[in-house]
């Protein structure tokens, strides 16, 4: 998904890392974003709009989330809807390594 931001120009990496942001969330919540919306071109408005799914009570609060808050935190630096505040590629590679490894 592209947001509407980012449509008029070229395909970067930046828009991937959103991308992950994404993939990560559906990992954290067992859900898609948006689960209450049944039609994929009303999902993807929604993103294009900059809109980010709400995370769950259980995944938000940070004293009682059900996913490692590392994890977490990769996830919202993703899902930044300015470019310039998402996290690089390289720095999401870089922190997830870190944060498999902490799991061996």
């Amino acid at each position: 998904a592209i947001l509407k931001r980012e449509q008029s120009s070229p395909t970067t990496t930046a828009q991937d890392v959103w991308g992950l942001g994404l993939v990560i969330f559906e990992i954290i919540t067992h859900d898609v974003p948006f689960p209450s919306v049944r039609f994929d071109g009303q999902v993807l408005k929604l993103l294009c709009e900059g809109e980010i799914p709400s995370l769950p009570a259980e995944v938000r609060e940070s004293g009682n989330r059900s996913a490692p808050p590392d994890l977490v935190d990769i996830m919202m630096d993703c899902l930044q809807v300015e470019q310039g505040h998402r996290i690089t590629a390289h720095e999401a590679a870089e922190r997830l390594d870190v944060l498999y490894r902490s799991y061996k």
